[in-house]
């Protein structure tokens, strides 16, 4: 019996994992494949082919290939495209120490958090990259006014094509709360040119009594 796998529409090649093939980063991942003909299933090598391009170490579109071995039962190659998707991380943590004088903003991205980590699950950390792997796109208070315990908002990109978020988003806002302290606000005052020199007479040291004593209030 001669079978020319390209182009048959009797020789059905399928992925069988297809919705759980997911990006690892500490092993490769291999697509299952289902060679069959008139409804038999074929397997490898017994039945005299060869599989190749079934297993892929990064996410992306990647071929599987069939072909028939010389001299078999069977000629020619089928192929199919199978897709690895991102892994979404399980988790993250950040620590930071975030305060600023009182500017009328919530804007707090001149001060970035001192440790930014990712989680697959509750055993493994990916080891990531600031720049590279994931940028820190805005940090926030969650309000302009003076006072503590203030939440901030850490807004981060995933630059990594192998992850995503849980959600399956690139980008996500992290609020950390209770552990933050916005210091009281600066407050400065302008107060006029002090001179020292000699007075010449009591009425002019009255005036400059009252003049002291207008700034003393002012501060």
């Amino acid at each position: 019996m001669i079978l020319a796998l390209s182009g048959q529409t009797n020789a059905e090649l399928t992925i069988t994992n297809a919705d759980s093939l997911v990006y690892d980063p500490d092993q490769a991942v291999t697509a299952g494949d289902l060679l069959s003909y008139n409804g038999n299933v074929l397997n490898a090598p017994a039945d005299g082919y060869d599989v190749s391009g079934n297993t892929a170490t990064e996410v992306g579109t990647y071929t599987l290939t069939v072909t028939a071995q010389d001299k078999k039962n069977y000629k020619g190659t089928k192929s199919v495209t199978y897709e690895v998707k991102p892994c979404p991380l399980g988790a993250s943590t950040i620590e930071g120490s975030w305060s600023k004088t009182y500017d009328g903003t919530t804007d707090l991205s001149s001060v970035m958090p001192t440790t930014v980590k990712f989680y697959i699950d509750a055993e493994r950390e990916v080891s990531f990259t600031n720049g590279s792997d994931y940028s820190v796109e805005a940090v926030d208070f969650d309000s302009a006014a003076v006072g503590t315990d203030k939440t901030v908002t850490i807004k981060l990109k995933l630059l990594n094509k192998n992850y995503t978020f849980a959600d399956g988003k690139l980008v996500a806002e992290h609020p950390l709360s209770r552990c933050l302290y916005l210091p009281d606000m600066e407050i400065r005052i302008s107060v006029p040119q002090l001179r020292v020199r000699q007075l010449r007479s009591p009425q002019e040291a009255q005036t400059w009594i009252r003049s002291l004593q207008t700034v003393q209030k002012q501060l």
